[in-house]
């Protein structure tokens, strides 16, 4: 199977810099975005486009989890059913099927 650019380019990722580098790089992404949304949202300094640059370096590094997680040993179809699952679980919610959280 030929793997697409962004399969490519997570997995040179991790392979040059490491897991535990990789992880602490996500958290701090998630971090930023995360400040980036408060500011928009609720003090109303930020801009879409600061939520948007934020929100690409959380894919970019998601994409990146998930190569770490397939490097130990959970195959491509086992997340693609778990995210499927959580796929169907919110779609229970929005047609009032579930508890109303989201959990």
């Amino acid at each position: 199977m030929t793997k697409t650019r962004e399969e490519r380019l997570f997995e040179a990722a991790v392979d040059k810099w490491g897991v535990p580098s990789q992880v602490a790089l996500l958290l701090e992404e998630l971090a930023e975005l995360q400040a980036a949304v408060a500011r928009l949202v609720f003090r109303g300094r930020g801009t879409l486009q600061a939520v948007a640059l934020e929100l690409a370096d959380v894919q970019i590094m998601t994409g990146q989890l998930g190569v770490i997680l397939k490097r130990l040993g959970m195959e491509d179809r086992e997340l693609q059913g778990i995210r499927a699952l959580r796929l169907d679980h919110l779609e229970g919610l929005l047609r009032g099927n579930g508890k109303g959280t989201h959990d």
